[in-house]
């Protein structure tokens, strides 16, 4: 049991870094790459919270040209994957606290 919980724990670390990836690098390319939308979907199907998911989705989709709108998306992913690692957070931590 305890090696499952540490495989998946290591899944949803990698989809963090996929994500932080993703904000680190929106700002100048398009991140709507397969590996996001995969690590959004691995980590959203974990997770009670669906917000932050659906806020980092439809800010990678929103089309942007100037710089001043490519501040806000990055703005609104930045607090989107906040909002992500809490939820993953507090999964495993209820799975770890819950009984065998």
């Amino acid at each position: 049991m305890e090696q499952i919980s540490l495989k998946r724990a290591k899944f949803c670390t990698d989809a963090l870094v996929v994500l932080q990836d993703a904000l680190d690098r929106c700002r100048d390319e398009d991140m709507r790459t397969p590996e996001v939308f995969a690590a959004l979907d691995f980590l959203g199907a974990r997770t009670k919270q669906k917000w932050p998911f659906q806020y980092f989705r439809e800010a990678l989709e929103r089309s942007v040209t100037k710089g001043w709108e490519r501040e806000g998306r990055w703005q609104t992913l930045n607090a989107s994957l906040n909002g992500i690692r809490l939820a993953v957070q507090e999964q495993i931590v209820g799975e770890r606290d819950r009984p065998a």
